[in-house]
């Protein structure tokens, strides 16, 4: 006789509570399938064919339907290796963060400056991502990898504890604020900014705006990817510097 399978139930609390299929498909990997035969298809490839889908079509186009005709599969094979859509994004997600930086435990600046310059990259790449995460924190082995990451980084710093975890998100953050303009540029993005410090500049409610539009007026903005990229690296070293003094002033005061 076979099961049928438990429906998972989630509590709102804000947010969206773990789902547990996906949980214990990201830390102890997939079960033999309960229904049908087996055949070839597999859970990985089942997660690549979505992220193929989703990098090519946007987040949209994501369905298990879809999904079974990339694999050139019925949908209801796909069914026999995971549960809904749901999980498949969760699972999706944190494959998406495989290529893992490796920080070394020498110089805390350098070392966390690649970390966010690679999750820059990523989100760059796959700006589908960005569409998540405020939505979902899929804490699979890869994102636990990248935090682990970040915590190598900072070593050799003497932050303790929640102290690391603060910096860390301070870093992501600002991540997360460069990638959404960078997905933005040079496209709708700057060209509402560039309508809007236009209109501005002219406004005299607008005083501080319209003197540093006047300042810049002959600055090229032919290169918007790079005037973005030069703003990203100024920003994220001001966030170190202020961690910076943050361990100098401890140092001080002991």
């Amino acid at each position: 006789m076979v099961k049928r399978r438990r429906k998972i139930r989630t509590e709102r609390v804000g947010h969206k509570a773990p789902r547990a299929t996906a949980m214990s498909l990201l830390w102890d990997g997939p079960s033999e399938p309960t229904r049908g035969p087996k055949a070839g298809l597999s859970l990985d490839a089942i997660v690549q064919a979505g992220l193929t889908v989703v990098d090519a079509e946007g987040l949209s186009a994501l369905t298990m339907a879809r999904v079974a005709d990339e694999l050139g599969v019925t949908p209801m094979a796909t069914y026999r290796h995971i549960p809904s859509k749901e999980e498949l994004l969760d699972l999706m997600i944190d494959s998406a963060f495989e290529d893992v930086p490796r920080c070394g435990a020498h110089d805390w600046r350098n070392e966390l400056t690649k970390w966010a310059t690679a999750e820059l990259a990523l989100f760059r790449k796959r700006p589908w991502l960005l569409q998540t995460v405020l939505q979902r924190v899929t804490i699979g082995p890869y994102w636990t990898a990248w935090l682990n990451a970040a915590l190598m980084a900072l070593s050799p710093t003497r932050l303790r504890g929640s102290e690391l975890f603060a910096a860390i998100t301070l870093v992501d953050a600002h991540v997360r604020a460069a990638a959404q303009i960078f997905v933005g540029a040079p496209g709708a993005w700057s060209e509402n900014f560039n309508y809007v410090l236009r209109r501005a500049s002219q406004d005299p409610r607008f005083a501080a705006l319209a003197r540093v539009v006047a300042e810049s007026a002959n600055d090229s903005d032919e290169n918007v990817e790079s005037e973005i990229q030069d703003q990203f690296e100024f920003g994220l070293e001001r966030v170190l510097d202020g961690i910076e003094t943050f361990l100098h002033a401890r140092d001080v005061r002991a």
